[in-house]
C-alpha cells in the first residue's frame, strides 16, 4: 500500500485517530486523508514516512480538531496546500520536526484556522524550493507571531493574501524574507487591523507588478518605511493604503520611479491621518484613472501635483472628495486634455478657498456632476476664458452649496451638450450676479432647483437663454429672496 488518500474523508463518526502502529514506510500520499471529518478531535501521527510526497487537504475542514501530534518524515513532501484549512478549533501546532526543503506548495496551508495562536517551526528549517504560498496564513485571526525566518530561501513569486485578516498580528519582521522572485503583493496585509510595525529591510520589490490592496484596512499602522521599495515594474496599486485610518506617514525614496504604473484608483482613500503625500514618485507613469485616490484624506492640507504625469488620465471622479482640511492644490503642469470624468472631484473640500484651474483643458469633459459641491468656503475658481466644454453633458449639482462663491465664469459653457441644470447653482448664497448670456442651453430639458436658495442673488442675465426644450422648472428660483426683477 502506497496511498492513504481519502481513507476517512467525510467520516462524521471519527473522533480520535492514533496511527502510531501503522506501517507507513511506503506511503506516498495522504491527500484528503481526514478531509471533512468534522467531529475529529485528536490525531496522533508518530510514524516513519520516508517516501511521503503529498499531504494536500489532509485535515481540510476538520472543524473540531483540537490536538495534532505529528512526528513524521516530510523530507520528500512537495505539497502541503490546504493541509489544515479551516481547522477552526486548533490553537497550537508544533511543526518543529517538519523538513520543508522540498516543499513547493503551501497554498492556504493554515488559512481560516481562526483560533490558532501559535505555529512552532524550527529556525533551521529551509523552504528553498517553495514556489507557492498564497493565502498561507489568511484569516488566522488569533495568530500573534509568525516565524518568517524559515522563508530566508525560496522561489516564491506571489505573496497574495498571505497575511490577510491576521487581525492579532502586531509586528511582522520580513527582513529575512527572500523576495527576489516576487511579482505579486496583492492583498498581502489586508485587514491586519492590529498590525503596528512591518520591517521591510532588504525587501526586494524590483520584479513586483501588483500591490493592489496590499495594506488595505490595516488601521493600526501609523508609519511605513517603503524607502527601499523599487516600484519600476509595478502596474497596479489600486487601494494600496486605503482605509489605513491612522497612517500618518509613508516614506518613499525620492528617486523611486513608477513608470509602468497603470492603476492607482483609491490608493490613499480614507487615509484620514495622512498629513503629506510624496507625489514625486508619480513623475513617470501610465495611469489613466485617479478616481478616489485622495478621497477622505481629511488631514491633508496641501497637495503638490506639479510633478504628477497626467498625460494619460481620463477619469478624475471623486479624486479629492471630502478632503476637508485641504487648503491648497498645485495643479501646475496638470494635463487634463484626455479627461472625460470630473464628477464629485472636489466634493466636500470645505477648506478650499481658491482653485486655479486655468491650465485645465475641458474639451473632452463629459461629466462634472457635483464637481465643487459642498466646497462651502470656496471663493474663487479660476478658469481660462478660452476653455470650452463642447462634449459636456452632465453638470447637476456642480456648484451646489458653494456658499462663499462670489462669481462663476459661465463662458466656459458656451458650447456643450448639457440637458440638465438641476441644482447647479443651488445654495450659492454669496452669488449676487450671474451672467448666463453665453451659456449654450439648446439641449436643456430640466431646470429643477437651479437657483434654489441663492439668497443674495440680485440679477441674472438670461439673454440668449434657450428654454424651448425645457419640461421641468420646479423650485427653479425657490427662496431667491434678493431678486427684485426677472426678465424671462
Amino acid at each position: 500500500m502506497n496511498s492513504l488518500e481519502s481513507l476517512f474523508e467525510g467520516n462524521e463518526y471519527l473522533i480520535d485517530a492514533d496511527f502510531t502502529k501503522l506501517q507507513t514506510e511506503n506511503i506516498k500520499s495522504m491527500e484528503n486523508l481526514f478531509k471533512d471529518c468534522v467531529n475529529l478531535e485528536n490525531v496522533n501521527f508518530d510514524n516513519n514516512t520516508p517516501n511521503l510526497e503529498n499531504v494536500i487537504n489532509m485535515f481540510f475542514s476538520c472543524f473540531s480538531l483540537r490536538e495534532v501530534k505529528i512526528n513524521f518524515n516530510t523530507s520528500k513532501v512537495e505539497r502541503m496546500d490546504l493541509m489544515f484549512f479551516d481547522c477552526e478549533s486548533l490553537t497550537y501546532l508544533d511543526l518543529s520536526n517538519f523538513n520543508l526543503e522540498n516543499l513547493k506548495d503551501s497554498f492556504a496551508m493554515f488559512a481560516y484556522c481562526v483560533n490558532l495562536t501559535e505555529i512552532k517551526f524550527n529556525n533551521n528549517t529551509l523552504t528553498k524550493n517553495l514556489e507557492s504560498m498564497e493565502s498561507m496564513f489568511e484569516k488566522c485571526e488569533s495568530l500573534e507571531n509568525i516565524n518568517t525566518i524559515i522563508f530566508r530561501e525560496n522561489k516564491i513569486k506571489s505573496l497574495n493574501y498571505v497575511f490577510s485578516y491576521c487581525s492579532s498580528l502586531k509586528v511582522l519582521d520580513l527582513s529575512h524574507f527572500e523576495t527576489k522572485y516576487l511579482t505579486e503583493l496583492q492583498v498581502t496585509f489586508q485587514e491586519c487591523t492590529s498590525l503596528e510595525k512591518i520591517n521591510f529591510t532588504n525587501f526586494d520589490t524590483s520584479k513586483v507588478e501588483r500591490m493592489d490592496y496590499m495594506f488595505y484596512y490595516s488601521e493600526s499602522l501609523t508609519y511605513l518605511d517603503l524607502s527601499g521599495f523599487n516600484l519600476e515594474n509595478v502596474k497596479n496599486s489600486t487601494s494600496m493604503f486605503a482605509f489605513c485610518i491612522n497612517l500618518k506617514e509613508i516614506k518613499f525614496n525620492n528617486n523611486t520611479l513608477t513608470k509602468n504604473l497603470e492603476s492607482i484608483e483609491g490608493m490613499f482613500e480614507n487615509c484620514k491621518s495622512l498629513e503629506n503625500i510624496n507625489t514625486k514618485i508619480f513623475r513617470e507613469n501610465k495611469i489613466e484613472n485617479l478616481n478616489y485616490v485622495f478621497s477622505y484624506c481629511t488631514s491633508l492640507k496641501e497637495l503638490d501635483l506639479s510633478y504628477f504625469d497626467t498625460k494619460y488620465i481620463t477619469d478624475l471622479k471623486s479624486t479629492f472628495q471630502e478632503c476637508t482640511s485641504l487648503e491648497k492644490i498645485n495643479f501646475t503642469n496638470f494635463d487634463t486634455s484626455k479627461v472625460w470624468y470630473m464628477d464629485y472631484m472636489f466634493y466636500g473640500c470645505e477648506s478650499l478657498t481658491y482653485l486655479d484651474l486655468s491650465g485645465f483643458k475641458l474639451e473632452r469633459l463629459y461629466d462634472s456632476e457635483g464637481m465643487f459641491a459642498y466646497c462651502t468656503n470656496l471663493k474663487e475658481i479660476k478658469f481660462n476664458n478660452n476653455t470650452i466644454t463642447k462634449n459636456l453633458e452632465s453638470i447637476e449639482y456642480m456648484f451646489n452649496k458653494c456658499e462663499s462663491l462670489e462669481n462663476i465664469n459661465t463662458k466656459i459653457f458656451r458650447e456643450n451638450k448639457i440637458e440638465n441644470l438641476n441644482f447647479v447653482f443651488s445654495y450659492c448664497t454669496s452669488l449676487k450676479e450671474l451672467d448666463l448670456s453665453h451659456f449654450d442651453t439648446k439641449y436643456i430639458t430640466e431646470l429643477k432647483s437651479t437657483f434654489r436658495n441663492c439668497k443674495s442673488l440680485e440679477k441674472i442675465n438670461f439673454t440668449n437663454f434657450n428654454n424651448s426644450k425645457v419640461e421641468i422648472m420646479d423650485y427653479m428660483f425657490y427662496n431667491c429672496e434678493s431678486l427684485t426683477y426677472l426678465d424671462l
